[in-house]
């Protein structure tokens, strides 16, 4: 099993990689951003929208 780079698939500040090997196994997706890039500041305010969105709704 390894992680293969797929470049920023058309989204600057973002690196992606892609999960080879065991593919039905996979459970998310995997972002490499710099520490200080509108990208990662862009999926972290997602995964706290999620997050409190989901609280809400128990």
């Amino acid at each position: 099993m390894a992680n293969i780079h797929e470049g920023n698939l058309g989204i600057p500040g973002r690196e992606a990689f892609a999960y080879e090997g065991k593919e039905h196994l996979q459970q998310h997706h995997l972002y490499v951003c710099p520490q200080d890039s509108l990208e990662l500041k862009r999926h972290l305010a997602f995964r706290d929208l999620s997050q409190n969105a989901s609280r809400g709704c128990r």
